[in-house]
């Protein structure tokens, strides 16, 4: 049994246990989520994964807030008055520290013994030793792809212990998965893009180099491409094309592009199956 369907079985155990008790769900799945998450990226033995978990749940707060430095991209002076720009700057340093003392444990651990997990980062220094690809992969190529996938953490909210090969068959909840990210979209303003030529959008003229913030859930709510846009309706999604990789611009719960999700695949099944396992052991 792997280590997802083992921290899934703990999870079931632990809101069983709670029988005639109130139980903060929400709590619990990303607990299990993030357990899951730091064992996949850095093996079973991560002292620093509360750390991580704490501030990884400090960068989704921080990057999904409201802040008038967003409005106004081009008066810099925001982002350092608001104090934005001095928690994010704690944070990456506080980031860098855990991974620099992982990587070189792990690093040493390597020389000594060879290695010994089968986890991401055992993955990625075989491929920056073996020289493989046609990019240099550096320690922050490293920590690049760390920091993405903490980001992710958040919006992928579960698990399940029925077999993955089996998930196909569940139709039905897969249209209410769809239809519960267009509705609540976890980061609804995406990732900043910046116009490589200037521009005509919607009336506005968009100048060359200038940052431009798409708001997913405004495009997944538009009354101009769904009908009934605010009502919850997973039918909707019978007999259509739509998917999670960004080729409808309508629906991007994920992004679009080449700054899509990296995560996508591995937090859809992990939605799959808590949500089946709910739904299997409680009413």
């Amino acid at each position: 049994m792997g280590f997802r369907a083992i921290e899934i079985d703990r999870f079931t155990e632990v809101v069983q246990s709670c029988v005639g008790k109130p139980v903060h769900i929400r709590k619990r799945v990303m607990k299990m989520n993030n357990t899951v998450v730091c064992k996949c990226l850095f093996g079973n033995d991560c002292r620093q994964q509360d750390v991580l978990i704490e501030l990884a749940e400090q960068v989704v707060a921080l990057s999904s807030g409201y802040y008038v430095a967003d409005l106004f991209p081009t008066l810099t002076f925001l982002s350092t008055i608001s104090g934005m720009k001095s928690r994010l700057t704690k944070i990456h340093k506080s980031l860098d520290n855990i991974f620099d003392e992982i990587f070189e444990e792990r690093r040493i651990r390597r020389q000594t013994v060879g290695p010994t997990e089968d986890d991401l980062i055992d993955v990625l220094f075989n491929i920056k030793e073996r020289g493989g690809l046609r990019f240099r992969v550096t320690d922050n190529n490293i920590k690049a792809i760390f920091l993405a996938q903490a980001e992710v953490r958040e919006a992928f909210k579960g698990e399940k212990t029925i077999a993955e090969t089996e998930l196909h068959k569940l139709v039905y909840l897969k249209h209410i998965i769809k239809e519960t990210l267009r509705l609540h979209i976890t980061i609804p303003l995406l990732l900043p893009r910046e116009c490589r030529e200037q521009v005509k959008i919607g009336g506005y003229d968009i100048p060359e180099k200038m940052k431009v913030v798409v708001n997913g859930l405004a495009c997944g709510t538009d009354p101009e491409y769904w009908d009934d846009a605010q009502t919850f309706k997973p039918e909707r999604f019978e007999n259509t094309s739509y998917d999670f990789f960004g080729t409808s611009f309508e629906y991007i719960p994920f992004g679009s592009g080449r700054r899509i999700c990296p995560g996508i695949a591995f937090g859809l099944v992990s939605i799959e199956l808590t949500l089946v396992r709910l739904l299997y052991h409680f009413n």
